[in-house]
């Protein structure tokens, strides 16, 4: 989310000194650096590539590269670039040497895109799935907008100002976000948060178009609204159903992850209730020709939605995703002292990191001896790990149980709280 705002903050700073005077352009453009540096400390150099690579396609096609390539002032950039990018970086790299370099550029960067990370790959087209749903409703109505554009750019020529307006550049953005991350060997549905701002911008456009009435509508507006209908009332009855298919997956699941049932109470039934009633004045409004009204009703049906959705269901659905790692994390803390280490064995989430406010470690599977050798040793060690990982220790293993949480458990080759903690009994004893 943070790397997806410096980036968008990046290139609308550059769209509007590009589109300013020559007194203001050079504050914008200074703002476009500091954004773009400040998106190369969350994420690293894609933070610096997707900028310049919008750019670079924005004003090769509308023939403005070179005239926008001297008002950028590259030399001073780069030197606003190094000031906020190196000291941090120089700092950890003295910190932690090479080991920062092969992590950082190398492992999470580089490697992330010409290979596969962690086994999050997918195919070419991965991000479309991810682009109709994280946009949905509006992800219906982009194709129309997508087309209105070219039809528009059809009709004029280089020369005029369509190809420098704030929808074509929205329109490459798009692009360039999408095909960079389609080619990208390592995907999650995160890594495409940068494509919402210009696909909102390309929507806003057509649903501007259509409230000013500047457009006949078209058909393939027409038929995007029917499919928006239908899907609306889709997920309406899917809506309803869902906690009971949860439930039943739950039933027949050995794990633990599903420790209590997914309840849910009246919300499956509220929020339907708000997706029927707005789709049916929506629809109504549209055919009636009510344009303008059937927006607004579809609008405030989507608010209501999604603050019931955020309220309601958010916390509930945040149980079963990392509460467990979170607890054992939040409860580590009590004890976990400055020079005391804490492990995660065969795993790591970031999540374990912030919720312990510890450094953590992370050894892998395979390493087994080395986890040994930590328990088996004189300084104080805690270990974060699945509790089917349990069985892989040796009877030689010294630890005790301080916590179990749904598939997790926390131990610690000291027993910390004596009054609340189970010794776990070796092999050799049971």
């Amino acid at each position: 989310m943070t790397l997806a705002f410096f980036i968008s903050s990046s290139l609308f700073c550059f769209y509007l000194g590009y589109k300013s005077n020559e007194k203001i352009k050079k504050y914008y453009y200074l703002l476009f650096y500091v954004s773009m540096g400040l998106s190369t400390l969350t994420k690293g150099p894609v933070g610096i590539a997707i900028p310049f690579l919008v750019i670079i396609f924005f004003t090769l096609i509308n023939g403005t590269f070179r005239s926008t390539l001297g008002e950028l002032k590259i030399f001073y950039g780069l030197f606003t670039l190094a000031i906020i990018i190196l000291p941090w970086n120089l700092a950890m790299f003295k910190l932690h040497g090479e080991k920062f370099i092969n992590e950082t550029f190398i492992r999470h960067n580089f490697t992330r895109f010409t290979g596969t990370v962690s086994g999050h790959r997918g195919s070419l087209f991965y991000f479309i799935p991810v682009i109709l749903i994280g946009f949905f409703p509006w992800s219906i109505l982009l194709p129309s907008s997508i087309s209105s554009l070219i039809t528009r750019i059809k009709r004029t020529s280089l020369t005029t100002k369509e190809f420098s307006d704030i929808n074509f550049f929205a329109f490459i953005w798009f692009l360039v976000v999408f095909i960079f991350f389609s080619i990208s060997k390592t995907k999650l549905p995160t890594y495409i948060t940068p494509l919402y701002p210009p696909m909102a911008i390309l929507v806003g456009k057509l649903l501007d178009d259509i409230l000013s009435q500047k457009n006949k509508i078209s058909r393939s507006i027409n038929l995007s609204v029917i499919i928006l209908i239908i899907s609306i009332t889709v997920l309406s009855i899917i809506i309803i159903i869902f906690p009971a298919l949860v439930n039943k997956f739950a039933s027949d699941s050995s794990s633990s992850f599903f420790n209590s049932p997914f309840s849910l109470n009246y919300t499956p039934v509220i929020l339907s209730i708000i997706l029927i009633t707005g789709i049916s004045f929506f629809s109504f409004s549209w055919f009636t020709n009510l344009k303008k009204f059937s927006l607004y009703c579809l609008i405030t049906t989507l608010f209501f939605f999604y603050f019931t959705c955020i309220i309601k269901i958010g916390p509930e659905i945040g149980k079963y995703r990392q509460s467990s790692l979170k607890n054992l994390s939040e409860f580590s803390r009590n004890f976990l002292k400055k020079e005391d280490k804490l492990i995660s064995y065969s795993f790591l989430k970031p999540s374990i990191v912030f919720y312990s406010r510890h450094p953590v470690m992370k050894i892998d599977k395979k390493d087994i001896k080395q986890l040994c050798g930590y328990l088996n040793s004189d300084i104080t060690v805690y270990v974060i790990t699945k509790k089917s990982r349990l069985n892989l220790l040796p009877n030689t293993a010294k630890y005790y149980v301080l916590k179990e949480d749904g598939d997790f458990i926390l131990i610690s080759n000291q027993p910390v709280l004596r009054t609340t903690i189970q010794h776990f009994k070796i092999k050799n004893d049971s």
